[in-house]
Order: structure tokens, then C-alpha cells, then sequence
């Protein structure tokens, strides 16, 4: 990492980058930051339609991404719209905890699993395992979470982009 970031390429990246803050270019195409917030949550909302009842790790995740776009733009537009795209962030942000404690245990379930299989170790494996149980109860419990808070941050996103 620390050669990479010596690199002239990165270098150069870091000063393309500060001139662009400087001196950013605009196209002549004015933008509405309600009409982008509206796009993203059409987005999200699209997304979380088609999960199935019992959605893969990967499909939540996805749903995690895209809400925080919909966060994002929504974080935008908040000072124009009003409560309405508030209380939207408010719930955009639950919904990326809810999910963010998921793929947290999802991702450290895996890492257990490789530790487990790369050593021979019969402690390690028993620590290893207590520890995919615990991860498991986590991810459960954010399962069982998400349907609600996705449920009101489709709700709120409605009434602020619709």
C-alpha cells in the first residue's frame, strides 16, 4: 500500500484531484438534487421489490449500497424538501445499521471458516466455532430486523420523493 501511495500515478491522481476541487468544470445542466434523492429511492425501492422472502447475504447487501446512495441524495436534498426527506435519512440510516451488522457477521463468519480450515489447531476450533455461533445469532437478529425498517423506509420514501 505505502508503495503504491509513493507512486508518480497516485501523485498525479492527488493533483488531478485537487485541481478539480479548485476549479470543478460544469456542464450547463442544472440539476435538481430532489428529482436525483427521487431516482435513488426509485432505485432502492425497485431493488428491495424484487427480494425474495428469504433474501441472500449478497442481495442484502446490494440493498445496503443502494440505500446508501438513496441516504446520500436524500442527505442533499434535505435542506429544500423538508421533515419529509429527514425523517427518510433518519430511516436510510437504520436501515445501513441494520444491514451493516449483517454483512459485519456474514464476513466474519467467513474469515472463522477459512481460520478453521487453514489450521489443525482443536482449541482454535472451538473458540473458532463459539465464535460462528455468535456470528450467527448476529446475523439472524439483523435478519429478522430488516423487513420492518425496510417496510418504513419505503413508506417515508414515498411520501418525501413522490
Amino acid at each position: 500500500m505505502l508503495e503504491a501511495m509513493s507512486s508518480p500515478r497516485y501523485l498525479e491522481l492527488l493533483g488531478r484531484i485537487e485541481v478539480a476541487g479548485e476549479a470543478p468544470r460544469w456542464n450547463g445542466v442544472r440539476r435538481s438534487v430532489r428529482k436525483l434523492a427521487g431516482k435513488e429511492f426509485r432505485k432502492l425501492e425497485r431493488a428491495i421489490k424484487v427480494l425474495g422472502a428469504e433474501p441472500s447475504d449478497a442481495e442484502l447487501h446490494g440493498i445496503r449500497i443502494r440505500g446508501k446512495r438513496a441516504r446520500y441524495a436524500g442527505e442533499l436534498a434535505e435542506s429544500s424538501v423538508g421533515k419529509r426527506a429527514s425523517r427518510f435519512v433518519t430511516l436510510a440510516k437504520r436501515v445501513q445499521d441494520v444491514l451493516g451488522e449483517h454483512q459485519d457477521a456474514v464476513v466474519a463468519d467467513e474469515r472463522l471458516r477459512e481460520l478453521v480450515l487453514s489450521e489443525s489447531n482443536p482449541q482454535l476450533a472451538l473458540v473458532a466455532g463459539r465464535l460462528i455461533e455468535r456470528q450467527r445469532e448476529r446475523m439472524l437478529r439483523a435478519r429478522a430486523e430488516a423487513p420492518q425498517t425496510l417496510r418504513q423506509l419505503r413508506r417515508a420514501g414515498r411520501k418525501a420523493w413522490r
